[in-house]
């Protein structure tokens, strides 16, 4: 399907756009939150029903960022300087508040895979996931609060959780078979497959 911009988007154009937006994100960090902001947009521009999209992006990513800010409160997460965005507080920096809208862009398109198959994805996700954030330690974008095998423990116990329950709320804008998508969800409930 092709979005507003006429080009045909595809697994591998949100894969090498996630991963654009995770470096730009863990290197740039507060320098290039601006870049952040054009990438989530470009993004948008991309997609084949950006409605969709947006709502799938905000809901999930508020529950990812609930989640990191709650280890960031609990000290499993340290970051310098204390996380702001234009003088105001923020829970986890704003980056890595972008992380999570743009991981969130990945859960209809390169990532759907995952999605419909949440027992699957929960296992290989759990266990992959807190790798992704031992790389943000070693470029110095976050600490761990306990040594890091016990952090990434405690990351890996968060995303068995978090994998079914975005692959729920995901499931509520999934495209349908004519690869639109319904802008209020499914009249029969959300596509869910436990396979």
């Amino acid at each position: 399907m092709k979005g507003m911009t006429g080009i045909r988007y595809n697994n591998l154009i949100n894969i090498v756009w996630y991963q654009a937006l995770w470096f730009t994100a863990i290197l740039g960090q507060t320098t290039y939150e601006w870049a952040l902001a054009l990438l989530l947009a470009l993004h948008l521009l991309l997609v084949p029903n950006w409605r969709s999209e947006v709502k799938v992006m905000l809901a999930c990513g508020l529950v990812g960022i609930t989640a990191d800010s709650t280890l960031t409160q609990f000290g499993v997460y340290m970051f310098a300087p204390t996380p702001s965005l234009l003088g105001l507080p923020l829970p986890i920096p704003f980056w890595l508040m972008t992380i999570w809208v743009g991981f969130a862009g990945t859960l209809l398109h390169s990532f759907s895979f995952f999605m419909t198959r949440p027992v699957l994805g929960t296992l290989i996700v759990a266990a992959i996931a807190p790798f992704s954030y031992m790389a943000g330690v070693r470029f110095g974008a976050v600490s761990f609060g306990p040594e890091a095998p016990i952090a990434m423990a405690i990351i890996g116990t968060v995303w068995l959780c978090l994998i079914p329950l975005l692959a729920r709320i995901s499931g509520i804008w999934r495209p349908d078979e004519d690869g639109m998508g319904d802008d209020t969800g499914p009249d029969t409930g959300p596509v869910f497959y436990f396979r």
